[in-house]
């Protein structure tokens, strides 16, 4: 458990931060989701990424990706996972995730961690 909350504290120090949530029903994330896109530096994705744009990595960015896709459609969103990245898999099967989680009820506190952790690391003044 500790190598989880240490990722997440990564991840919510990082200059940039990618969330992307493919999911469905999506809904329960909504209030979640927009906390997130409302702090600095911090992109928010809903849905199936483009394929053409969505992996266009910025400088210094980190992604934190989590999906209820099983098969190939997953392993393309965890194919470009780096070490200080976290893919998480819901209810599925999926090569390159980092963690598995039983069902979306699950997803909604690390999510909740995550953008708390960071709202309070960028109120810390440098």
């Amino acid at each position: 458990m500790s190598w989880l909350f240490d990722r997440l504290t990564d991840l919510a120090v990082a200059e940039r931060l990618e969330i992307v949530v493919d999911v469905e029903p999506l809904e329960g994330l909504d209030h979640i989701l927009n906390r997130a896109a409302q702090l600095q530096s911090t992109q928010v994705r809903r849905g199936r990424p483009n394929p053409l744009d969505a992996w266009i990595r910025e400088p210094r960015e980190v992604r934190f990706i989590a999906s209820g896709c099983g098969g190939a459609r997953s392993g393309v969103l965890f194919a470009d996972l780096e070490d200080h990245d976290l893919g998480v898999a819901i209810a599925a099967h999926a090569p390159g995730a980092n963690l598995k989680v039983d069902n979306l009820s699950d997803l909604n506190p690390l999510l909740d961690a995550l953008i708390t952790m960071r709202s309070y690391a960028q109120r810390i003044p440098n």
